[in-house]
């Protein structure tokens, strides 16, 4: 329809889009009555790199159910200007347009912002491109496009219940994958909110955490060193099929008892339980940890299965011991 440059892009369970192939789909923001699906394109020059990633075109094309059009359209407007300022707006016909300076990494650029509402499809096209890369003339086809080609599988309010309720269905999947692990292990009685469990010579346990949610650790005792200020871990030559070493958690003696220097947030219960093993005051103890999320449901941009931590962990716990008994994943660092 559109000629051989252009792609269509799914639009999870809604349906498609066709727009321009040089364009990245960027995900979806999905509430109760609208949803907001965004692509945009790098640019690719070196001078222009930096904290932020610089985005020289983008396209937002939003969706909404019967009575949310005002949240809709808002959201978009908030959105669709990427870090352009100055903006002068006027009305051209179907379309309301925008000139502005995009700034990004000390670089600016003058750029078109150019929209256009469906009424038909209860949709709204939105365009933020720099006027080097586009014509004004090219940025309305641009934003025509997005509306002629977008095709629906399904009502707009089917899809919005449908994207409220994948949350949920995401973390029941998840959680069923991650069970499987722990049954794997012979940790299968392990659950939310019950108590440690201890599995040659790890400790588990599963709780809810307030910011994370569901959670899981494990701890796993590599061994004990000689006290020392400064402790220096060896991260080197990890083990076939592990991309990385797991945390190494440190535990020494402290005024009050034991103070652990440990990259994740361990739970009272976890501490009382490590520190009842703790027995020399001269001596620091070391373990190995895991820190995953159990029912995460913003765990979708890869297989479920491969997004969790532990099954490295435990692919790693044998060569890590194995180190740390020969002093080469821990040594001490003397001033």
């Amino acid at each position: 329809m559109f000629g051989s440059r252009n792609k269509k892009f799914g639009l999870n369970e809604l349906g498609s889009v066709e727009l321009p192939s040089r364009l990245e789909s960027r995900g979806v923001q999905e509430s109760a009555g609208h949803a907001s699906f965004r692509f945009d394109r790098t640019s690719g020059s070196l001078f222009m790199m930096g904290s932020n990633r610089p985005i020289n075109e983008q396209l937002i094309l939003t969706v909404w159910a019967n009575g949310h059009r005002d949240a809709a359209l808002l959201n978009t407007q908030l959105a669709a200007p990427e870090r352009t300022t100055g903006i002068v707006w006027r009305r051209e016909g179907d379309y309301d347009v925008g000139e502005g300076t995009h700034e990004v990494n000390a670089s600016k650029h003058k750029a078109w912002i150019v929209t256009r509402e469906s009424a038909e499809k209860h949709a709204l096209a939105a365009y933020m491109v720099w006027d080097k890369t586009q014509s004004l003339a090219e940025a309305k086809r641009t934003v025509d496009q997005a509306l002629a080609s977008l095709h629906f599988d399904r009502p707009i309010a089917e899809y919005l219940r449908l994207a409220s309720d994948r949350p949920a269905k995401i973390a029941a999947t998840r959680r069923t994958a991650f069970q499987k692990l722990l049954d794997e292990q012979k940790l299968g009685e392990l659950k939310l909110g019950g108590p440690i469990i201890e599995r040659n010579g790890g400790f588990y346990q599963l709780f809810q955490d307030n910011f994370h949610g569901e959670t899981f650790h494990g701890l796993h005792g590599l061994g004990d060193l000689p006290s020392a200020r400064h402790f220096r871990v060896n991260n080197s030559d990890p083990p076939k099929g592990v991309s990385n070493w797991p945390i190494v958690c440190r535990f020494d003696a402290d005024t009050d008892g034991w103070k652990p220097d440990c990259e994740i947030t361990l739970t009272a219960a976890m501490l009382e339980r490590l520190n009842a093993r703790h027995l020399d005051r001269t001596r620091s103890y070391f373990y190995a940890a895991v820190f995953d999320l159990p029912a995460d449901a913003t765990e979708t941009s890869a297989p479920i299965e491969s997004t969790f931590r532990c099954p490295y962990f435990w692919r790693a716990l044998e060569p890590m011991k194995a180190r740390f008994a020969k002093g080469e994943m821990v040594e001490a660092v003397r001033n």
